[in-house]
């Protein structure tokens, strides 16, 4: 009930918004997979990937705006253990939804949550390829923030950091893990350094 009452009032937000605009943005990713055991907690080594896809932004005042997208975004993250190359490739269909503050004409704010949905997984060791659906979860909640600068009325430069709130294991892998390092707890959460280029139609 909560998530349907958000989204009218999201809606009702749009529909009231004069200045609207509609674009296109692409950018690359630096993205890495953070792995915790009993309060313990590593890093990958950086997955360089691509991020693509539509935006809207919905000014609601003068300095304040709301920009839903839908990206793909390439992620996951790289290690090298015992000279084995290892690592996951996680591909997301992505739904940041950003509340922007306009600093000034030419640099804007923006905080707001991320919602992924996993279109294709898959887990490496050296030249060994074996699909991920079993040891990743469908759905990723991140929370991302970022910096707008713009160039023009049309174009515009993006840098936005989302990170994980969400554990992207699954409940089979968890135990899995949890059962070879005798430990209680086990997560894996996603964090993504993005750089782009936005296009307004």
């Amino acid at each position: 009930m909560k998530k349907i009452i958000f989204c009218f009032c999201l809606i009702g937000v749009f529909a009231q918004a004069q200045n609207k605009s509609f674009g296109a943005k692409a950018g690359f990713n630096i993205a890495s997979v953070k792995a915790s055991a009993d309060g313990a907690s590593d890093a990958s080594d950086a997955r360089f990937g691509l991020h693509f896809g539509l935006f809207g932004e919905f000014k609601v005042s003068e300095k304040f705006a709301i920009q839903p997208e839908v990206l793909f975004n390439m992620q996951g993250g790289n290690a090298t253990e015992q000279g084995q190359d290892t690592g996951f490739r996680l591909n997301y269909i992505a739904i940041p939804v950003m509340f922007k503050f306009y600093t000034s004409n030419k640099f804007s704010l923006e905080l707001g949550p991320q919602f992924g949905f996993l279109a294709d997984s898959s887990v490496f060791v050296d030249e060994l390829s074996v699909d991920g659906s079993e040891v990743f979860n469908s759905f990723d909640l991140n929370l991302g923030f970022g910096l707008n600068y713009e160039v023009s009325s049309k174009v515009f430069l993006s840098g936005r950091y989302t990170f994980g709130i969400t554990n992207i294991a699954s409940t089979a892998y968890q135990q899995a893990v949890r059962d070879e390092l005798n430990v209680g707890s086990f997560s894996l959460k996603n964090s993504n350094l993005q750089f782009g280029l936005g296009y307004r139609l």
